[in-house]
């Protein structure tokens, strides 16, 4: 019988030519075209892939972890509260990933840890360990304005990022 190294060159790498190429370089050189294409398509104009960096959304998002964030989501109607959006910070240098918990024309405070919305308490049962010493005076968001707060209310709220933002800083909802 026959060895593999007896059998000449041709013969030897056909099944890995096969293999990678397929029948026909054309078809094959066609269809990498399409999947590069529909690929750059879905992450340019629907998805946005990301990696949570910190512990501000613990334990909804865990340090290190990646999502996707869809990037249509707002096209039909605005951010509701308790979604989990992405946000352009400094002109797309930094991007936060942050709960929306304040819609525009809501009167906002934060009392002993305790979110109120029009002067009532808002449920969040995505709150594992409230930090009773958070406190922010009542403020009454502006047409546009949305307030975003991350889920790890067990830190100091000094080391962590709360604060307004308008509708076209939002980038998308994370879905997944």
């Amino acid at each position: 019988p026959l060895a593999m190294t007896d059998l000449p060159p041709p013969a030897r790498w056909s099944g890995l030519r096969r293999f990678l190429i397929g029948r026909s370089l054309t078809r094959t050189l066609v269809r990498i075209g399409v999947l590069v294409l529909a690929v750059t398509i879905t992450y340019r104009f629907f998805l946005l892939p990301f990696v949570v960096s910190g512990d501000s959304m613990l334990p909804t998002l865990l340090d290190g972890t990646v999502h996707l964030a869809y990037r249509r989501a707002y096209r039909g109607h605005p951010p509701e509260r308790g979604d989990i959006v992405l946000i352009n910070i400094a002109g797309g240098r930094q991007i936060l990933v942050k709960r929306i918990i304040g819609l525009p024309g809501d009167r906002f405070s934060i009392r002993e840890g305790e979110v109120l919305i029009n002067g009532e308490s808002l449920a969040e049962p995505y709150i594992h360990h409230p930090n009773r010493s958070w406190n922010l005076p009542e403020i009454i968001l502006r047409p546009e304005e949305y307030f975003f707060i991350g889920d790890n209310r067990s830190m100091d709220m000094a080391s962590h990022t709360a604060d307004t933002v308008r509708g076209e800083r939002i980038m998308g909802r994370v879905i997944f």
